[in-house]
């Protein structure tokens, strides 16, 4: 397991600044979990709730009655992140021409997602009594299918996630450390 102080010379992804995925003319588009507003998904299709995995059989229901959610909307499809908290969550991709769902991420919980179109950006994280973990993901659009292009495990949970501009994406985690993720490194702020 990493340390930050590990993280800070160890751990390498292949963001090109992490605001500035866009390329030229693309907009980068940004959701963000709300936890206060828990219920139904924004959408009006059935979502594939079974990546829930600690719900037993009982995933639509969980996430319908208590899930959080985040949505883009992109001309090849619907990026859909679901937040059921302790239990876990998923992102999903359904695309625009009705095929296959393609889950994303399985158990871990989306806090915020963004993407240009071609590139999807999402920071997980869940603190539960005294553990607290957190992640960021990148996925690209290749071949008409989403795939990894990178995982990193944070120490703890992110809990705020800003991003200005052109600038690096600042992640404030859960034990009060605060690290930048730009040009494909993870860095602890000094």
């Amino acid at each position: 397991m990493f340390t930050v102080r590990q993280a800070t010379w160890s751990v390498a992804v292949l963001l090109l600044g992490a605001c500035a995925i866009a390329p030229a003319g693309l907009g980068m588009m940004r959701d963000d979990v709300d936890m206060r507003s828990l219920g139904q998904p924004p959408v009006k299709f059935n979502v594939d709730c079974t990546p829930l995995r600690s719900a037993a059989g009982g995933e639509r229901e969980l996430c319908y009655a208590s899930g959080a959610w985040c949505k883009l909307d992109l001309a090849s499809g619907t990026v859909l992140g679901c937040n059921c908290g302790e239990f876990g969550g998923f992102l999903q991709f359904y695309p625009a021409d009705g095929g296959a769902v393609e889950t994303l991420i399985r158990g871990d919980t989306p806090k915020c997602v963004m993407s240009d179109g071609l590139r999807i950006l999402c920071v997980t994280g869940r603190s539960h009594l005294s553990l607290s973990a957190g992640a960021v993901y990148e996925f690209e659009l290749a071949e008409g299918r989403w795939r990894a292009t990178a995982h990193c495990v944070l120490p703890t949970e992110p809990e705020a996630i800003d991003c200005e501009g052109d600038g690096p994406l600042r992640l404030e985690l859960f034990d009060g450390s605060v690290l930048w993720y730009s040009s494909g490194t993870l860095g602890l702020e000094q």
